[in-house]
């Protein structure tokens, strides 16, 4: 099951779930609010970027940043994941 396909789990604070297991409620929410942050903040820029650096240096600029963005989390989800 992946992060962002956590169950709700019943939860009587931050991280503390039923039987003692973690909620993933309150990160995926985290996740959900930066993910489009980051992505309303890039669709205002994003055009300015391109006319700067052109279209080859801001499509490498994405093409590494995508896997290293999603590599961090994927530590968090074989730690977490029932």
């Amino acid at each position: 099951m992946s992060l962002l396909q956590s169950r709700p789990v019943p939860s009587n604070g931050r991280f503390g779930g039923r039987r003692g297991k973690p909620s993933l409620i309150p990160m995926t929410d985290t996740c959900n609010g930066v993910l489009h942050g980051v992505l309303t903040f890039s669709a205002m820029v994003a055009s300015t970027l391109i006319n700067v650096f052109g279209p080859r240096v801001t499509t490498l600029i994405g093409i590494t940043d995508y896997p290293i963005c999603t590599g961090k989390l994927i530590p968090l989800n074989k730690n977490l994941s029932p």
